[in-house]
């Protein structure tokens, strides 16, 4: 924990004195599947506002941003009995090519992204009471390191962006997992 700390100090304060920050936001259509001990079959919308902390290149960029979510899981027999759910990452990505600076709405045709963070969600655990028929399902948070990656692309003059991440769950969920696929429209 020290360590992620120590590094969000030094790229914030790198930044500072590039003062190259930009910011950037994306809005969209998400599915969310989990899968072994975390129960979760989920669409919704997710917002993406992004920083970008600074230029590494002409059409590319180290940022900051996250991909929140909520979304209606339509498996929902968990005990409470509250089908919705929420999806809160926290990730460092490296972006490049479309949408990595403000003028790459222009000189790129397309582009991409990938990165790593740590996430918080809400899914279903998995309680095995022996019973025949059918688990029972509480509602638990799950949280732990995520991967995610992206395409982007203009259709007629417009950008948008294809996500996938996964996330490895820990503490109860460990060895559960969650995967999302989100489409988004890019504001430039």
């Amino acid at each position: 924990m020290k360590k992620l700390l120590l590094l969000i100090f030094i790229i914030f304060s790198s930044n500072l004195i590039n003062a190259q920050q930009t910011f950037s936001h994306a809005i969209g259509a998400t599915g969310f599947l989990g899968t072994r001990n975390a129960n979760l079959h989920a669409v919704g919308i997710t917002y993406s506002p992004r920083l970008n902390l600074f230029k590494t290149g002409e059409s590319s960029t180290i940022s900051v941003g996250t991909n929140l979510g909520i979304g209606y899981n339509f498996k929902n027999n968990f005990a409470d009995k509250n089908p919705i759910t929420f999806h809160i990452p926290i990730s460092i990505d490296f972006n490049f090519g479309l949408a990595s600076t403000k003028d790459s709405f222009t000189k790129n045709k397309s582009g991409g992204f990938f990165g790593i963070g740590y996430s918080f969600e809400q899914a279903g655990l998995s309680l095995d009471e022996n019973n025949i028929e059918e688990d029972t399902l509480i509602k638990e948070n799950i949280n732990g390191p995520i991967a995610n990656l992206g395409y982007r692309f203009k259709i007629a003059s417009q950008a948008f962006g294809i996500r996938a991440s996964y996330l490895y769950g820990t503490d109860d969920f460990k060895g559960g997992y969650l995967t999302s696929l989100t489409l988004q429209y890019i504001f430039d």
